[in-house]
């Protein structure tokens, strides 16, 4: 039984919950939305559990699911990213042990400066793993990583969908667009914490309108990619500052910042053929970290 709690816990950490009631039921909502999401995410979390003590987790990391939930993000990355075929198995299967080691890596080097490593590993060896697409012919993705010209983006029109935009940013944070499992991830969350799936909800709705008053595209908005930076980065800040009394300022600014990040990271990354990812969520949570560190040492003095 224990077992498969901190099987669950792997998913659930993702959203930085350590509940086995919510990591089961993203679970079910990662298999609504692609049976293949779902398998991934549990077989990444089986393996993750058994080779985490062999790369120097300990047993307090690997029961609260913190040694898991970064393979989790990468197989479920690769899944989608990379066209279905026996090589492409291998590598998936191969980028769990490889993100548990920049996991461990990123860890030493981040603890220095009171950091967490968030989803940072996860990032990194999707990015190094979808990059060997045009080194080896066996190896085939979904995605173009050779633009041959930079230009100016199309912004795309259409009918903005506010209430598909609010559940799909939740559904995305897993690579996954579906309403339905955006509904049962917002239950999940519901059971771990009601106030932080509250506050969550209000955070992600307001920056979801700010964007759209941006004038972004309206397609990917409603399919939640501007979104799931700010639930995870809501989520962080919530953590963080949940106990001040500027608590709902902290939010608020939270919510600009991961705009800003956000938007501003596409075009860079983008030069690379590259997918965004959680990178301006990973930013945003390390600046208010460390001005939560800040506040912390000032208060102690």
């Amino acid at each position: 039984m224990k077992i498969i709690d901190t099987l669950l816990k792997n998913i659930s950490q993702v959203l930085l919950i350590e509940n086995k009631w919510t990591g089961l039921l993203i679970l079910l909502a990662l298999t609504i939305a692609d049976w293949r999401v779902g398998i991934a995410a549990l077989a990444a979390s089986a393996i993750s559990f058994y080779t985490a003590p062999l790369l120097a987790f300990t047993e307090e990391e690997i029961s609260h699911g913190l040694a898991g939930f970064n393979p989790v993000l990468t197989t479920i990355a690769l899944t989608v990213f990379l066209h279905f075929h026996w090589i492409n198995l291998l590598i998936i299967i191969s980028s769990i042990p490889v993100t548990m080691l920049i996991h461990k890596a990123l860890q030493m080097l981040l603890d220095r400066f009171g950091l967490s490593v968030y989803t940072m590993p996860f990032i990194l060896t999707t990015w190094l793993f979808i990059n060997t697409a045009y080194s080896t012919k066996f190896v085939d993705t979904t995605l173009t990583l050779l633009p041959e010209t930079m230009k100016h983006p199309e912004i795309a029109g259409g009918h903005f969908q506010l209430l598909q935009a609010l559940l799909e940013s939740f559904t995305e944070v897993f690579l996954v667009s579906n309403i339905i499992s955006g509904i049962i991830m917002i239950i999940a969350i519901w059971i771990a914490d009601r106030k932080l799936l509250l506050v969550t909800l209000i955070g992600t709705l307001l920056g979801i309108l700010l964007i759209f008053g941006l004038d972004v595209s309206t397609s990917q908005l409603n399919n939640g990619l501007f979104g799931y930076n700010l639930v995870l980065s809501l989520i962080v800040i919530w953590m963080l500052f949940k106990q001040s009394r500027y608590s709902i300022a902290y939010m608020a600014f939270g919510v600009i910042v991961t705009v800003i990040m956000n938007l501003s990271l596409v075009t860079p990354i983008a030069v690379f053929g590259l997918p965004i990812l959680t990178a301006p969520f990973v930013i945003t949570a390390w600046i208010f970290q460390l001005y939560a560190e800040a506040l912390s040492r000032r208060a102690a003095n």
